[in-house]
């Protein structure tokens, strides 16, 4: 949203390891939002940070322990799903980075008849896929959308021809 006109009242960011690295129990992080938000949100953070540091203990115990073969196999899932996704993209002429860490694509996306954030809505709205505008991470990257493909294996494939399909729909 940094990167857009727009300012509305009830907007907040977050990052930091917490959210990123899905470990939200440490309550790790930093939050840039209107002024009435951080406020509520310093009162609820006071709440829940004192029972933080109990489920994160007990969450670690089961997190580095986990059956012989299972990190490599989630490993090969995640990568098989990345390979996939770009394997889609690629082939319908979208130049996308693979990844060499994380969960993200970036398919850039041709030129359009709608604008990239006006797309997002649409995908959204006519295909049931719900993507972040390249414009939220960088000014120079307003031509692609970051999705998540760490999910199921099937709906992140459905998702991507859905995706491909609506670029036809509004290509330029």
């Amino acid at each position: 949203m940094r990167a857009c006109a727009t300012r509305p009242e009830n907007l907040i960011t977050i990052m930091g390891p917490s959210k990123t690295e899905s470990l939200s129990g440490f309550r790790l992080g930093v939050a840039f939002g209107s002024a009435s938000l951080i406020d509520r949100m310093e009162k609820l953070q006071a709440i829940v940070s004192l029972r933080a540091a109990g489920y994160s203990q007990a969450a670690l115990k089961t997190w580095f322990h986990e059956p012989e073969g299972w990190m490599d196999a989630r490993i090969a899932q995640h990568e098989a799903i990345r390979d996939d996704l770009l394997k889609i993209f690629r082939d319908a002429g979208f130049p996308t980075a693979s990844p060499q860490a994380g969960s993200y694509l970036f398919p850039e996306l041709p030129e359009l008849v709608v604008s990239p954030e006006d797309f997002v809505r649409l995908l959204r709205l006519q295909a049931g896929v719900t993507v972040t505008p390249g414009s939220e991470f960088s000014p120079h990257t307003t031509t692609s959308v970051r999705l998540n493909f760490s999910q199921d294996h099937a709906a992140s494939v459905a998702a991507a021809h859905r995706i491909v399909e609506l670029v036809e729909r509004y290509r330029a």
